[in-house]
């Protein structure tokens, strides 16, 4: 018997499934190769656990291994030893129930935040990149006027404007974070929209979102994935900043940067105060930023020929 004739939609078809079954362990496997890259990765999913089990136990009542707000004056100020491993704060409160109590709300904050800037940032950045023309020179004028003034200034002062709360302080960075990001998306779309089967998909009439959400953005989402993993390192830098501030999150829920503010009286006399958050700020950012490094190294085109 003859066999029908494929269709060009599903040779098609047929050649994408083998290519993304031959990408998909490629890209595991040269993420593997890079040492520091998946050490730095596995620390984050166990700061990820550590930070959802102590979001879960926390609204179950149940502290491990002591009450990050419970006071004990008799124990105030005590160095690290057993049991207080990390030591306690002046109110005799213990350090590392509070970093892990705080924990959840760097994540929290750095993932919503990031989430809120991909939405703004492929919004704007696909619509100037694609459309091109009067759209595209009032967007990115509007992104150079942002680019104009610090980030870190234009949140900090819509924080003191409205009432500190982590709401506020999410949207806050969200809104506020999204220029690069919008910058990066356009440079891609400019190049991807002059491919052959971007034409093609016009000239059979197909929409101009279809062609988006379709064939422009999936190409185009290698350098974004690696910016929204260095975007939650910024914002986690950043929650932290506001909240040594003052204007960030408020007592007595714990946060990295309150718990600095509120050892720096101490400097001297409890050291542990300000050495351990500072570590764990140290670690978490550093850890998203070596991953966000060999993410892009397994993903660029000239990194994968040399392996």
């Amino acid at each position: 018997m003859v066999e029908p004739a494929k269709t060009f939609g599903s040779s098609l078809a047929e050649g994408l499934d083998v290519q993304t079954t031959r990408m998909r362990p490629g890209f595991v496997v040269r993420f593997r190769r890079r040492r520091v890259a998946l050490l730095a990765f596995w620390f984050l999913m166990v700061l990820f656990f550590v930070a959802v089990a102590t979001f879960i136990t926390s609204r179950l009542g149940i502290h491990i291994p002591f009450d990050p707000d419970a006071q004990n004056m008799s124990q105030r100020l005590s160095p690290p030893g057993w049991p207080h491993v990390l030591g306690t704060d002046q109110f005799g409160r213990d350090v590392f129930a509070r970093i892990l109590n705080a924990s959840y709300i760097s994540m929290f904050v750095g993932f919503l935040a990031v989430a809120i800037e991909l939405a703004l940032g492929v919004l704007v950045g696909a619509a100037a990149g694609y459309f091109g023309g009067w759209i595209d020179n009032v967007l990115m004028r509007l992104v150079d006027a942002l680019l104009c003034i610090p980030s870190f200034l234009l949140i900090l002062t819509l924080v003191a404007i409205v009432s500190p709360s982590i709401w506020v302080i999410i949207a806050a960075i969200g809104v506020l974070s999204w220029m690069e990001l919008a910058r990066l998306v356009r440079a891609e779309f400019l190049t991807l929209r002059e491919m052959d089967y971007v034409a093609a998909a016009r000239a059979l009439g197909v929409p101009a979102w279809r062609i988006i959400l379709s064939h422009l953005l999936p190409n185009s989402l290698a350098p974004v994935l690696v910016s929204a993993v260095l975007g939650v390192a910024g914002a986690i830098l950043t929650e932290a900043g506001l909240s040594f501030l003052g204007f960030g999150v408020q007592p007595p829920q714990a946060s990295w940067g309150n718990i600095i503010t509120d050892g720096k009286t101490y400097l001297l006399d409890a050291w542990w105060l300000i050495i351990w958050p500072g570590v764990a700020i140290l670690l978490t950012t550093m850890a998203f930023y070596l991953t966000g490094e060999g993410i892009r190294e397994v993903l660029d085109p000239k990194e994968g020929k040399r392996i």
